[in-house]
């Protein structure tokens, strides 16, 4: 019997990885939408972009994760979590320049959240691309 060298661990069922992917989209929504998020002002999480990276970087790995867990290929799992990322990224930032008085679009936000988003899927790519060559050995 041919293993599927796709699944190299157990993963949670896929109802897990809609729910997470839902709740991180609203929450992102939610938190870029209000007048005055949480501010996380100790260290390296100052930076607004680091800030726009690493939330963008996170919500796209549980896109890609959410497509493995739906049988989708790793290639295409990787550029749909990115994708969706970056739209999302792109839609918080229109609606932060068009629905509200308080907050404003910037170019460098949009650019910081697809930074984030490709470094997180390239890093997952090859690292599950390891994990199954070691597997097949």
């Amino acid at each position: 019997m041919a293993r599927d060298c796709t699944v190299v661990s157990p993963s949670p069922p896929p109802i897990v990885w809609i729910i997470s992917t839902i709740s991180a989209s609203l929450i992102l929504l939610y938190f870029s939408l209000i007048p005055e998020p949480p501010y996380i002002g100790t260290g390296l999480f100052e930076q607004d972009k680091l800030q726009h990276a690493v939330s963008l970087g996170v919500m796209a790995f549980i896109t890609v994760r959410l497509c493995l867990a739906l049988r989708v290929s790793l290639l295409q799992s990787t550029v749909i979590g990115f994708l969706y990322a970056t739209l999302l990224g792109g839609i918080i930032e229109l609606l932060q320049g068009m629905v509200t008085t308080y907050r404003h679009a910037d170019i460098f936000d949009l650019a910081a959240d697809a930074t984030g988003a490709f470094i997180v899927v390239i890093i997952h790519y090859f690292f599950i691309n390891i994990k199954i060559l070691r597997h097949k050995n």
